[in-house]
C-alpha cells in the first residue's frame, strides 16, 4: 500500500495524457480529464489491466482517490484536461483580413482532440441554404485560424462553426459571424438631378454612394466629341455642384463616377445622369460709335443687346488689328445709360487720337461676348472755331435723375427726374436684370421710395420717358 501511495503522488502536476502514468501491478494505467468538477463526469473500469486517472496541477494529496478491486484502479479530478466527449459550444468567432473572395475565420477550440466543420451560408445568418463548400479538419490545441477563399466580391455571408468528437457527438452550430467582401468597385451615385442653369453654368444633384470619398462629372456636348471634366471631394448627402465655364446655349450628357479606398478599382461605375444643358449667352454688343471729347478724353457708345446693363470690357490702342493687342479696362458696370446704349468715358494720358478700340460684354465668370470691333477715332484738333472735332457746341439738357441719398443705408430713396414733359416710369433692376422696385414719377417732384426691402448690393435706377431714358447707379450699403 506505500508502495502504491508514492507512485501516485508522483504524478501531481501532469496535465496531459501521455504525462499520464500509474504504476499498479506492473500494467501501464491511465487516463486524462481537464476542467471536471465532480467525480461522475469521469468514468472508470475496474477489473482491467489500465484502469485509472491522472490529475494536473494538484494541490493537495487528499484530492486523490483509490478504489481498489482490479490490478490497478483509480480515479482523479481537479484541473483534469477534458476528453472530447461532451464538447462545449464555440462562443468566440472571428473573421479578419477580408479581401474579395477571401477571409480569415478564427476560433478557440476547448474541445480538444475534435474536428470541425465551418457552415457558410449567403445574405443572412438564418439562410437554410448554404453557399456552397464546408471546410472542415481536426482543431489544433487553443487558436485555429482557416482562410475560406472562392467568395464572391461585394457579397454578404455569415460563417458559423460545429466541432465533432471520435465519439460521434457533436456542439450545436456557434453564433454567425458576418461580413461582406470587397467589392469590385465602390459603390455608386444615385438619384441624379437636373437642377438648372445659369449662362455658363449647370447645376447637378445626386445621392453618393455609402462610404464614398471624391466624385468626377464627365459633360459631352451633344453633337460633339467636345469632353468637359470636373470633380471634387464629397460634402455631403445629397450632393450639390456647379460646373463652370460650360459653351453657353448647349446640351450635354453627363455621367457621374465617384471613388473611395475600400475596392479594387477605387471608383464605381460610370451611371449616366442624361441630359442637362446652358442657357444662351448674352448677346455681343453693336453699333459702335466715338466721340472725342479732347485731346486724352473720349466718349465711346455701343448697343447693349442683352438689355440689363451688362458688364463690359474695352481693348484699346493705336495701330492694333484685334483685341488681344489692346489695353484692356477692368470688367465695368455700366453708369451712363441711355435707352440700351452703353457710354463709357475713355481716358488716354498719352491722347485718343486715332485710338482703334473694341468692346465686349461679360454676362458672367466665363461667360463673355466675342469682341466687337474695331472703330478708330479720329485725331483730336482744334478746328477753325476753337472747339474740339466732333464735340457740339451745346449739348441738350433733356432729362436729368437725381437720387439721394445715394449710397443708402436701405430706409428711403428720394427721387427727382427732372425736364421731364410727362409721367415716367422709374424701374430698379439688379444686376441680373431682374425688376426689383418700381415707382411712377411725376414731372419735376420728389418721388419717396421705401427701399428696405433690398438686400446690400449695386443697383441700376432706370427712369424712361416718350423721349429718352437715363440710368443711374444705386448702391445700398447699411
Amino acid at each position: 500500500m506505500k508502495w502504491i501511495t508514492v507512485a501516485l503522488f508522483s504524478i501531481i502536476c501532469y496535465n496531459a495524457k501521455s504525462q499520464t502514468n500509474i504504476w499498479a501491478g506492473g500494467s501501464y494505467d491511465g487516463a486524462a480529464s481537464a476542467y471536471y468538477n465532480n467525480s461522475s463526469e469521469f468514468s472508470v473500469w475496474n477489473g482491467g489491466t489500465a484502469d485509472g486517472a491522472a490529475s494536473a496541477e494538484y494541490t493537495n494529496p487528499t484530492n486523490f482517490n483509490i478504489w481498489k478491486g482490479g490490478q490497478g484502479d483509480g480515479f482523479a479530478w481537479a484541473s483534469n484536461t477534458r476528453v472530447c466527449s461532451n464538447p462545449i459550444v464555440v462562443t468566440n468567432t472571428t473573421v479578419t483580413n477580408i479581401t474579395q473572395t477571401t477571409a480569415t475565420f478564427s476560433w478557440t477550440t476547448f474541445n480538444y482532440g475534435s474536428s470541425y466543420t465551418i457552415l457558410i451560408r449567403r445574405d443572412s445568418c438564418n439562410s437554410i441554404a448554404f453557399a456552397g463548400g464546408s471546410p472542415s479538419g481536426p482543431c489544433a490545441v487553443g487558436l485555429n485560424s482557416i482562410v475560406i477563399s472562392g467568395l464572391i466580391p461585394g457579397a454578404y455571408y455569415c460563417l458559423t462553426l460545429q466541432e465533432h468528437c471520435d465519439a460521434g457527438s457533436s456542439t450545436a452550430e456557434s453564433s454567425g459571424s458576418a461580413f461582406t467582401t470587397v467589392p469590385t468597385d465602390c459603390n455608386p451615385p444615385t438619384v441624379l438631378q437636373n437642377l438648372g442653369n445659369t449662362g455658363s453654368s449647370t447645376r447637378i444633384g445626386w445621392t453618393p454612394g455609402y462610404s464614398n470619398t471624391s466624385f468626377q462629372i464627365m459633360l459631352i456636348k451633344q453633337g460633339t466629341t467636345d469632353t468637359f471634366w470636373h470633380s471634387g471631394p464629397i460634402t455631403g448627402s445629397p450632393m450639390r455642384d456647379t460646373i463652370k465655364c460650360l459653351p453657353t446655349g448647349s446640351f450635354f450628357n453627363y455621367y457621374i463616377r465617384e471613388n473611395c479606398g475600400y475596392s479594387a478599382s477605387g471608383h464605381s461605375q460610370w451611371i449616366n445622369g442624361y441630359t442637362t444643358y446652358t442657357s444662351p449667352g448674352c448677346a455681343a454688343p453693336s453699333n459702335q460709335t466715338a466721340s472725342v471729347i479732347n485731346t486724352q478724353n473720349a466718349n465711346l457708345s455701343w448697343i447693349d443687346n442683352t438689355y440689363n446693363a451688362t458688364p463690359y470690357q474695352i481693348s484699346y490702342g493705336v495701330g492694333i488689328s484685334n483685341a488681344a493687342q489692346g489695353t484692356k479696362t477692368a470688367v465695368t458696370i455700366p453708369t451712363l445709360i441711355s435707352g440700351n446704349t452703353i457710354t463709357h468715358a475713355l481716358f488716354v494720358s498719352g491722347g485718343v487720337g486715332n485710338i482703334t478700340w473694341f468692346v465686349r460684354e461679360v454676362c458672367s465668370q466665363c461667360d463673355t461676348t466675342v469682341w466687337t470691333g474695331p472703330n478708330t477715332l479720329g485725331s483730336a484738333k482744334n478746328d477753325e472755331t476753337g472747339n474740339i472735332t466732333g464735340i457740339p457746341t451745346s449739348a441738350p439738357d433733356d432729362l436729368e435723375l437725381q437720387l439721394f441719398p445715394n449710397p443708402n443705408n436701405g430706409s428711403e430713396l428720394n427721387v427727382k427726374a427732372m425736364n421731364l414733359s410727362a409721367d415716367a416710369e422709374l424701374m430698379i433692376y439688379n444686376l441680373q436684370g431682374e425688376i426689383v422696385a418700381r415707382q411712377l414719377l411725376k414731372p419735376d417732384d420728389i418721388t419717396t421710395l421705401n427701399v428696405s426691402h433690398l438686400a446690400d448690393a449695386v443697383y441700376l435706377c432706370r427712369v424712361t420717358s416718350p423721349q429718352i431714358s437715363r440710368t443711374i447707379r444705386l448702391v445700398i450699403q447699411r
